[in-house]
């Protein structure tokens, strides 16, 4: 399973433009991968800023037989057919996704709307959050730039009480408890190009 975890852009682009070129050029070669291999791609909304509606335009590089979705919304899946490269591994696999591109202005109208979803498919846990945006141990306290919808660790006890929470957002990759941040290849600090 491959999850993009948001902000493959960093601003509005138009269709002509270069990194979208070179973003539809990466995502169409993916999406060939998973039409080839069975690869699961889930592609999460990230910063309304950077990515807005820009990235539906990926769904139209769809090839039959590809696993692919983009993820704009609070939402749940159960993926039934995980098998690893070395055949030694095979289950289920229980996942929440929490885009950032959301209405809520704080972490707790978030978790609540979580707490709904899980609650409609009669789930009382995940194995894994996938997420885009900040948790509270990751700024600094004396930051000037502090969002005001900051996850905090406790939020997420119940919810994932032993699997990892994978987040985007935050540039150079991290780890501090279950919350592991994988980074950007690119910008590795804020407004770094």
């Amino acid at each position: 399973m491959l999850v993009i975890s948001g902000d493959i852009y960093d601003q509005l682009l138009t269709v002509n433009s270069k990194a979208h070129k070179f973003a539809s050029i990466i995502m169409r070669e993916l999406l060939m991968i998973s039409a080839r291999t069975g690869l699961q791609i889930r592609l999460l909304h990230g910063t309304y800023t950077h990515d807005r509606d820009q990235l539906s335009i990926f769904e139209t590089l769809k090839y039959p037989n590809s696993r692919f979705k983009v993820v704009d919304q609070i939402d749940v899946e159960e993926i039934t057919d995980l098998k690893s490269g070395q055949g030694n591994f095979e289950g289920s696999l229980k996942v929440l996704y929490i885009p950032d591109n959301l209405a809520y202005k704080r972490s707790e109208d978030a978790i609540e709307q979580c707490t709904k979803v899980l609650a409609c498919v009669g789930w009382h846990h995940v194995d894994m959050v996938v997420g885009h945006g900040t948790f509270e141990h990751v700024i600094p306290p004396d930051s000037g730039h502090r969002p005001p919808c900051m996850y905090r660790l406790e939020q997420f006890e119940k919810i994932v009480p032993y699997g990892p929470i994978i987040m985007g957002h935050i540039h150079t990759p991290g780890k501090r408890g279950p919350v592991h941040y994988c980074g950007s290849f690119e910008r590795m600090s804020h407004g770094e190009e």
